[in-house]
């Protein structure tokens, strides 16, 4: 029982038993001491009863007395003295029945004697009432109290007879009483004495077994404690379900737990890239781990004994003998780069920490191979040299920027663009070369460079040193190395070309405007010539008047498609933006070219829900139109030219046109929409077709214009797909080129 329970429940028990024992112990005693009260009871009632019986006797003589008194001298006195006698017996009679309930024959004695007493008191008191009514010396009044009084001495000794038996009685049992309560009490002191040394043999047997127990439990504890100390074996689980059981149990799951962490631990260090291993105060290895043999091929029995300082270039020893003193000196970690020689002659760059362990008496050292970082080191620093170099002979300026966008460097180039001497521009801030109101949106998305903003190219105005201002085209690079942030702000200077651009502009709209007005003057004096204003032609005359109002028709039109792409391309031309349906553009766009379609025997088909864009509604019938234009063109007769228009996820309309003609070689389709760029081509019905290539280039200006894009998918002998997207709500763009 005492084996599978817990100590608290054990130590419970050996007080717990002994202690019940003893309430077994205290009922006995307390039943004894009541038994012995009883009968002291009983004795002290019995001493009354024997006290109340002679004091009726004595009650019983003094009335007798008295009466006798008053027969002989009738004194008044006497009587009174006779009642209060009788009085007191009679009190003391009711009294000693009253101490007879319970027990029948004290009953039956009481009973007798009350019997006699009142029989007694009754027959005085008639004798007395006969003295008072009667005269004494008559003959037979004498003759009655003479009766009397025999009946009163046979009364007297009857009661005589029974006070004496009461006495007798009461002292019997007052006697045997006096035995049951010596007997009583020698049973009290039995049981107390001997209860308290079976108690006290109990717990004594008890305490002993318990400490024999767990003596032999702590043993086994103990042994256990000292072997896993010493990291031996345990011996088996000690068995019961107590709490030094337990205890064994968890000290065997603890065993396991430190050999599983000594095992990983073994394992982690046998299996470590790097190197660990442990020197003597001298610096010799003690223990070394696999590593050495894997890093610098040297067997791990080789090295033991041998100093560190073996394995490490000359150069470097002094340092390592230094590092070594300040560890032990300050019981700190201590990192010391050392080149390191292996067995094979290589050498290698290790970052090594040493650490003194005073308990231990040696230095715990690791070491962490970096020859490979080194190398990386090396190849970015002369990386580094290759692209200054390389950003020292780019023909645009470059300037790398911090975080907070001063500039940290400055190629040769933005000597030149700005006139400052670069070294008099690190640490400038990169707001200060601005003087264009628009330059805000620019650094506004240099600031944001971490956020995935598009970076597009800008036009912005710098200061230079003499005052003046350039034009310049700015884009942002930025790209990380490891954790740090690198912006490049690249400028290229646009002020000659922009002013190039101008004068070639300005010559264009010079040159278109020059040129309609005489050719507007030539056409209408062809045209008068054609209708015989003139005088009657004839039909060659006639055949080359048309001819030629065609030819200047053409130039003119030429001429006017040349004017547009100029102002598209400058961005002198708006848009009159209005809320329109992608649909209503399609059927406007199909109604002017409806009579094309109808005289080439080609049909158009629409296809498409209806969206709502915002846009410039002429310009986009434009597009549609050129498109349609070109797709009946070089369509066969009896086939469609589908136009399509869908809504995209990303909020943007698509407008597509389908035709089944010969197609586009691969090699035009990178310059179809740049100006020039049809030039001769052949259409479906194999007829020569001459084009300036200006309709496609305006209308990839106009798309633009909308924020939206335009390309062509196409494959020889498998038709054409123009297509342009724009997007649903018109949003006005930084001027980017």
């Amino acid at each position: 029982m005492l084996s599978n329970s817990s100590v608290l429940k054990r130590i419970i028990f050996i007080f717990a038993f002994p202690l019940a024992f003893q309430f077994v112990i205290f009922f006995v005693l307390g039943a004894l001491l009541q038994k012995a009260e009883s009968v002291n009871e009983e004795i002290l009632k019995s001493r009354e009863i024997l006290s109340l019986a002679e004091l009726s006797m004595v009650d019983f003589c003094d009335t007798l007395s008295h009466f006798v008194s008053y027969s002989n001298s009738q004194y008044e006195g006497f009587v009174r003295k006779f009642d209060a006698s009788c009085e007191r017996t009679r009190g003391h009679i009711a009294r000693l029945v009253d101490l007879s309930n319970g027990d029948r024959s004290r009953m039956e004695r009481a009973a007798r004697l009350k019997s006699n007493v009142d029989g007694f008191l009754s027959l005085a008191s008639k004798i007395l009432a006969s003295h008072e009514r009667e005269d004494q010396s008559s003959g037979p009044a004498a003759i009655l109290q003479l009766k009397l009084f025999n009946r009163l001495a046979g009364r007297f000794d009857s009661l005589g007879s029974d006070i004496k038996s009461i006495a007798e009685a009461e002292k019997n049992t007052a006697f045997s009483l006096a035995e049951d309560r010596a007997q009583s009490w020698r049973f009290v002191y039995l049981v107390l004495g001997g209860g308290l040394i079976v108690d006290t043999l109990i717990t004594v047997a008890l305490c002993r077994i318990l400490a024999q127990n767990l003596a032999v439990r702590l043993a086994a504890l103990k042994e256990k404690s000292v072997s896993l100390a010493d990291s031996k074996l345990l011996s088996p689980s000690i068995s019961g379900s107590d709490d030094i059981a337990e205890l064994d149990r968890v000290i065997c799951r603890v065993s396991e737990v430190l050999v599983s962490s000594q095992q990983l631990e073994r394992a982690l260090v046998d299996n470590a890239a790097d190197l660990i291993f442990s020197l003597d105060s001298d610096g010799r290895f003690l223990r070394v781990n696999p590593a050495f043999e894997k890093r610098l091929y040297f067997r791990s029995g080789s090295l033991l004994s041998r100093g560190l300082e073996t394995i490490v270039l000359q150069g470097e020893r002094e340092n390592l003998e230094q590092v070594l003193f300040a560890a032990r000196q300050s019981n700190q970690v201590h990192f010391l780069e050392l080149s390191m020689v292996d067995a094979r002659g290589g050498v290698y760059t290790f970052n090594l920490s040493f650490q003194w362990s005073d308990s231990l008496k040696q230095f715990i050292c690791t070491g962490h191979d970096i020859s490979q970082m080194k190398r990386q080191q090396e190849m970015l620093a002369s990386e580094e040299k290759r692209l200054r170099a390389l950003l020292e002979q780019l023909p645009m300026a470059v300037f790398a920027l911090s975080q907070d966008l001063r500039i940290e460097f400055a190629n040769a180039e933005s000597e030149r663009l700005l006139g400052f001497r670069r070294e008099s521009l690190t640490g400038v801030d990169f707001n200060r070369l601005f003087s264009d109101p628009a330059a805000t949106d620019f650094l506004s998305i240099v600031r944001d460079v971490d956020s995935g903003v598009d970076r597009g190219k800008f036009e912005l105005s710098l200061t230079v040193a003499n005052g003046t201002e350039k034009v310049c085209e700015l884009s942002v690079v930025v790209y990380r190395v490891v954790e740090h942030l690198n912006i490049l702000v690249i400028a290229t200077d646009l002020t000659e070309r922009i002013r190039s651009e101008r004068l070639r502009r300005d010559f264009v709209a010079m040159v278109s405007h020059d040129l309609r007005s005489p050719l507007n003057s030539v056409m209408a004096y062809i045209q008068l010539l054609a209708r015989g204003n003139y005088g009657p032609l004839s039909t060659s005359g006639h055949e080359g008047a048309v001819a030629a109002n065609q030819s200047i028709e053409r130039l003119i039109k030429l001429t006017s498609d040349l004017l547009q792409l100029e102002r598209l391309e400058s961005g002198v031309l708006s848009l009159d933006l209005q809320s329109c349906s992608n649909l209503e553009l399609v059927r406007a766009a199909i109604d002017s070219v409806a009579h094309v379609a109808e005289t080439k025997e080609v049909y158009l088909v629409v296809e498409g829900t209806e969206v709502t864009l915002t846009a410039d509604k002429d310009r986009l019938i434009q597009v549609l139109v050129n498109l349609l234009a070109n797709a009946i063109d070089f369509s066969e007769p009896q086939s469609d030219v589908i136009v399509r228009t869908v809504a995209l996820p990303d909020k943007q309309v698509e407008f597509r046109v389908v035709d089944s003609g010969p197609g586009i070689a691969r090699e035009k389709l990178s310059c179809i929409f740049d100006r020039f760029g049809r030039g001769e081509s052949v259409n479906a019905r194999g007829e020569a077709r001459m084009s300036a290539g200006f309709g496609l280039a305006i209308a990839r200006e106009i798309v633009l214009a909308h924020g939206g894009s335009i390309g062509v998918d196409s494959e020889p002998g498998q038709g054409s797909q123009f297509y342009f997207r724009c997007p649903q709500v018109y949003s006005l763009r930084h001027k980017q080129l």
